[in-house]
């Protein structure tokens, strides 16, 4: 990763998943603006990385993965799980360069101007301001609804369990999967869900005009 430090961004190195894992769970650190995981292991695939706990607990984070596995399948089910991107290697230096310095160069996020925000039950779409989204799945759209409601404060994982499935029984990394593609369709108007410790959510923005809601 010497690449990156002519950049002047603040890097962290992990060796293991287990240390970045301790990294990503803390509550004194800040989250990262980007997570590159390089996923080299003959043993275990890519998706059995993303879909275990460390998974999880990585894609609560904007993720590129780095891998050497080029079935279009793996990647297609990498993006459904909530990738950014899916860079195969050996790749072009350069290349990558340009990728991280767009998806960097980003506003930092800011509270969410609830008033510009709409939802749409006909098209199962969401606006911000002029911005529309892709359409949403019925769990995106309820998942959604539930942390437009909550306004600016962080929305439980229980209380969208509960307002979404009621009282069905769900795996436990159902909701996972699910804020990850809307996550993904959120980009699209500029809004983003980040986690926040212990277990909740809250809805934000990268438009570099947002203000916080009364």
């Amino acid at each position: 990763m010497n690449m990156l430090q002519p950049e002047d961004w603040g890097v962290r190195l992990f060796g293991s998943t287990a240390a970045c894992s301790v990294a990503l769970n803390s509550s004194d650190g800040e989250k990262p603006d980007l997570v590159i995981a390089r996923i080299a292991t003959p043993d275990v695939s890519v998706v059995e990385i993303l879909q275990s706990d460390f998974g999880t607990t990585l894609l609560h984070n904007p993720v590129i993965v780095l891998s050497a596995v080029q079935a279009p399948d793996i990647r297609r089910v990498c993006f459904g799980l909530g990738v950014l991107d899916y860079i195969i290697m050996p790749f072009p230096m350069e290349e990558v360069m340009v990728k991280l310095r767009r998806i960097l160069s980003k506003p930092t996020v800011a509270t969410v101007d609830l008033e510009s925000i709409a939802l749409d039950p006909v098209t199962m779409t969401a606006t911000c301001g002029r911005l529309v989204s892709p359409s949403l799945t019925s769990k995106e759209y309820q998942i959604l609804s539930r942390l437009v409601v909550s306004r600016n404060r962080p929305t439980p994982r229980d209380e969208i369990i509960n307002s979404v499935w009621n009282s069905t029984k769900i795996g436990p990394k159902t909701i996972d999967v699910h804020i990850c593609n809307l996550r993904r369709k959120l980009t699209y108007i500029d809004l983003d869900i980040r986690a926040c410790a212990p277990s909740d959510y809250l809805l934000t923005t990268t438009h570099p005009q947002a203000t916080r809601a009364r």
